[in-house]
């Protein structure tokens, strides 16, 4: 939208403007409110607010969500109930924050906690590497086979998977079951 109705300016940092469709306006959500106002005079503004408030209400609960789930699954055995209280209070300081201080440093903020994330996954997908190895590697054995491959962690070495435990014994019941129905077929 922003590209059709030619609401834009494009300024490399610290340099004089290449194009400049609109004047003297910075980057962002200004953007998207010409265009809109160029189609519908005079809902741009509205649209705009309508559509930041819900895109950062729907976001905000996500994140805690999320937050609040990790937390609950990390302190599964520790029991520390001061945590969640603290968890909502950091949440509203970060909200407040957010309301009160420059885009920039929001965006920067939000650039180091991506980071941060990235880096933390990086490293899990490192420490993992060898167990995911290892189930692929049964995969592509149990695909060889010619068997439907079903994720045992027994076959891998893994202790304490309860879920899958039972999943696979349940699969093997299934399967084992059907088998009988086939060969019960066989001999009529």
């Amino acid at each position: 939208m922003i590209l059709i109705t030619g609401m834009y300016n494009v300024i490399p940092e610290g340099k004089s403007a290449i194009v400049k469709n609109i004047g003297n306006v910075e980057a962002g959500p200004i953007y998207t409110q010409q265009a809109v106002e160029t189609v519908i005079t005079g809902f741009g503004p509205i649209f705009i607010s309508i559509a930041i408030f819900f895109f950062a209400f729907t976001t905000l609960l996500a994140y805690y969500y999320i937050a609040e789930t990790t937390l609950t699954y990390l302190d599964r055995q520790l029991k520390y109930g001061w945590l969640k209280p603290v968890l909502k209070f950091g949440f509203l300081i970060m909200v407040y924050i957010g309301s009160v201080e420059s885009a920039s440093l929001l965006w920067n903020l939000g650039d180091l906690g991506i980071g941060s994330m990235a880096w933390l996954n990086l490293i899990a997908i490192l420490l993992l590497s060898k167990i995911a190895l290892k189930v692929l590697k049964d995969y592509e054995t149990q695909k060889k086979e010619g068997k439907d491959p079903v994720f045992n962690p027994k076959n891998v070495g893994i202790e304490g998977l309860t879920f899958w435990e039972e999943r696979s014994k349940e699969v093997e019941r299934k399967s084992s079951r059907e088998k009988v129905i086939v060969d019960d077929n066989l001999k009529l």
